[in-house]
């Protein structure tokens, strides 16, 4: 996150006339960002910072913990909007990165091209805004659970500045985690999008195909180093706690699950396609090539057997070399 990279900028998302949407408030709060005379992981990093030391001092000062002291669940769950936020960005900026090198299966001109690297790295504003508020409904669920036993659950004060602030906090992390989420959900239609309508499929130069496969893979990561740390470091809790714990816990691991698979599964189906295309029409020429050698051998022409005999052993290399090559694909 620390290389300044052309997109998401301004004069680049503008550049597109007309925009097919408005950007979404991620993409402009990442625009401004990029903007800032610092690096875009620092600025990332002292949000955290400030938002996590920012609760603790509040902490400190009720004696809730020792001063100097943080608790880790504290630490993960006021640094995932932050975190959020900046993965979201890296990605934005590794889909661009990643689009320049897929252009060699793209079929697509320039013109489309820009398009779809807008669409790439940009949500459209409404549904952003729709999912935020979904995720502002379900953290203000949590007003509904008596404070006490937040209090207690969570190692925090059970004072109105402390509980004003956790719920504050934790509100604010189910909007951004909505938004966050959306954003990927929209980014992998879009990788859905491009192999399915705009790749050009190439056995023997596949690597060009995995260049926006690998965004899902670190999508995947991304998510799930989080989700795995709220795992291990949540408060354990029996009855309705319980549930509650893992019905907030349980969507990243499942997203992270989708993201790895979803766009590798579209691969595979392309490849198998092409692979059946290409086995089929050698196949074709296998059996004409048979044929012919049929009918020569009934005139006793041997010199086309011969020939043709050649052919045959270069179509059945060939037909050995195609399945290898998929086979390689695959496992890769």
């Amino acid at each position: 996150m620390s290389e300044q990279i052309a997109l998401p900028t301004p004069e680049v998302k503008s550049g597109i006339t007309p925009l097919p949407y408005s950007p979404s408030w991620v993409d402009r709060l990442h625009m401004w960002v990029h903007r800032l005379p610092l690096r875009t992981w620092l600025f990332y990093m002292l949000i955290a910072l400030l938002l996590v030391f920012g609760f603790a001092w509040v902490e400190w000062q009720t004696g809730q913990y020792p001063v100097g002291t943080l608790y880790p669940f504290h630490v993960l769950l006021f640094g995932a909007s932050p975190y959020a936020l900046a993965l979201v960005h890296y990605l934005d900026c590794y889909a661009h990165r990643a689009l320049t090198r897929f252009r060699p299966a793209l079929i697509a001109d320039a013109e489309r091209e820009a398009l779809l690297r807008y669409r790439l790295t940009t949500a459209p504003a409404r549904p952003t805004m729709i999912a935020t508020l979904v995720g502002f409904g379900l953290g203000a669920l949590a007003f509904l659970i008596p404070i006490e036993w937040l209090s207690q659950t969570y190692k925090f004060a059970n004072t109105p500045i402390s509980a004003a602030l956790y719920m504050f906090l934790y509100v604010l992390l189910w909007m951004v985690s909505s938004a966050c989420l959306y954003h990927v959900f929209h980014q992998l239609r879009v990788i859905d999008i491009i192999y399915t309508q705009h790749m050009r499929v190439n056995l023997f130069r596949r690597r060009p195909l995995y260049a926006v496969a690998w965004l899902s893979a670190y999508t995947a990561i991304g998510f799930f180093v989080p989700s795995y740390g709220s795992i291990i470091l949540s408060p354990r809790d029996s009855g309705t706690g319980a549930l509650i714990q893992l019905a907030s816990m349980l969507p990243a691991p499942l997203l992270a699950i989708v993201c790895f698979i979803w766009p590798l599964l579209g691969i595979h189906r392309l490849l198998e396609a092409e692979k059946v295309c290409l086995v089929d029409a050698n196949q074709t020429l296998l059996e004409d090539t048979f044929q012919k050698i049929e009918a020569c051998a009934r005139t006793e022409q041997l010199d086309d057997i011969e020939r043709l005999n050649k052919l045959m052993e270069s179509l059945q290399t060939k037909d050995r070399i195609l399945k290898q090559i998929f086979d390689v694909a695959v496992a890769a």
